[in-house]
């Protein structure tokens, strides 16, 4: 059997921060066989001001996608899109990895009632999530 590169939606949210480039680092420093289907901040969907076009992009890339990952700290700027990601992950029965951040005890209760799995900051624990869930898609299928 041949092995696909992983399909990760990273969470949209994390655009305006570090902790996107800092997973996608991680996944590349292990040599995790991944695909990235997170929009870009330099996407023009993010400048329009069209919250339905933005939606809508996040839809299609969800679609092609193993999974979402989402960072499961409580962060007041983000809530809108994590709400939003959540909610078209379920409608298409995508599971969700959440990432517990290391400066973060608190954990969001709509990420918690929401996550598949949720994981350490820790490497291992994320390429172990995704590697696990997967495989419970692949058999899924």
């Amino acid at each position: 059997m041949i092995q696909k590169p992983h399909k990760l939606f990273i969470s949209h949210s994390w655009t305006y921060n570090n902790a996107k480039d800092t997973i996608i680092r991680f996944l590349d420093k292990v040599g995790l066989d991944y695909q990235s289907l997170y929009i870009p901040k330099k996407d023009p969907v993010n400048d329009t001001g069209n919250d339905q076009k933005l939606l809508l992009a996040i839809t299609e890339n969800l679609k092609r996608s193993t999974c979402l990952i989402i960072l499961a700290g409580v962060f007041p700027y983000y809530d809108r899109w994590i709400e939003k990601e959540i909610e078209v992950a379920k409608q298409l029965g995508k599971p969700i990895i959440a990432i517990q951040p290391w400066s973060n005890d608190k954990t969001s209760e709509l990420v918690k009632k929401n996550a598949n799995r949720i994981v350490k900051w820790q490497v291992n624990q994320i390429v172990e999530a995704i590697k696990d869930i997967d495989k419970a898609v692949l058999y899924s299928i």
